[in-house]
């Protein structure tokens, strides 16, 4: 009963391709717990989520904050709260949540200064191990994933949405020499798979959302990854413009990233009219709430 009650839900919105976004109770609780967490023990902090502002809650974490055990960062930048964002995407793929693919699923946390992420935390609930953390700063990422050098066949893979394609399946096949495509759910899932080395890259062609990419890219940059759009420009995050309209692309090294890009630069993608304003296309039931 608790359990389907958590997978129920509605279909908030649909994609330019169709693809239904629902939105279950499971996101909800935990949106409920990540955003009020950070406004009790953060207050100064600016909060972008996926979902609607919850009500407010009890205590949360009343517990010390810690490193994962052992864990020591190298290098501990100070950051003024003021200037950070914290983006949450609260459940990533959904729709695999509702399907039962709970492999794919992620909750995910990414924080922002300048419009560029310093550090990120992607967590699968449903696989047994801690969550991922990283300190783009300290070139360090603790926690549950190592990172490791694609191998073998690896190598030559491109993990792609499975159902937000976009014909990136035809595109890794025809620009990129001697590749096959992997078909995953959820963004910080394929963030994740290039982490550990099950894939060499990441290529993504149709919209996307700030809270789906900021905590993967915070992630493989801090090992030594390189993630930007489909022409090698830097990824933008803040609340006025959170939809990404041309693509993107995650590698596993410089190396590799430099030769896909080559591959992609005839092949530009531009999913926004230059006549439209960032506010048409902000998704209905984002929130933002700006520290204090």
């Amino acid at each position: 009963g608790a359990a389907m009650a958590a997978v129920s839900g509605r279909i908030k919105a649909r994609t330019d391709e169709g693809v239904a976004e629902p939105v279950t109770e499971a996101d909800q609780r935990s949106n409920q717990v990540l955003v009020n967490g950070y406004r009790q023990r953060f207050p100064g902090l600016s909060i972008l989520s996926e979902e609607r502002t919850p009500p407010p809650s009890g205590p949360l974490l009343t517990e010390p904050l810690a490193l994962p055990a052992g864990a020591q960062l190298d290098e501990d930048p100070v950051f003024a709260v003021e200037d950070v964002l914290v983006t949450i995407d609260p459940l990533d793929a959904t729709v695999e949540f509702t399907e039962n693919l709970l492999e794919y699923v992620t909750t995910q946390q990414c924080f922002v200064v300048d419009g560029r992420p310093i550090g990120g935390v992607i967590h699968q609930p449903f696989v047994d191990r801690p969550p991922t953390y990283a300190s783009v700063e300290s070139k360090q990422v603790l926690g549950g994933v190592a990172p490791q050098p694609p191998q073998g066949g690896a190598a030559t893979t491109v993990t792609v949405s499975r159902s937000h394609t976009g014909g990136a399946v035809d595109m890794v096949s025809t620009l990129f020499a001697g590749h096959t495509s992997l078909p995953a759910g959820g963004a910080g899932y394929k963030a994740l798979l290039v982490l550990q080395g099950s894939a060499d890259a990441y290529l993504h062609v149709t919209k996307s959302k700030v809270w789906d990419v900021c905590a993967g890219q915070a992630i493989l940059e801090a090992a030594g990854g390189v993630w930007t759009d489909t022409a090698g420009g830097a990824l933008r995050y803040n609340h006025k413009d959170p939809v990404l309209k041309h693509g993107f692309l995650a590698s596993a090294s410089k190396a590799s990233h430099a030769t896909y890009i080559d591959q992609l630069r005839n092949h530009q993608v531009n999913l926004g009219s230059s006549l439209s304003s960032p506010s048409a296309d902000v998704p209905a039931e984002m929130s933002f709430v700006r520290g204090h």
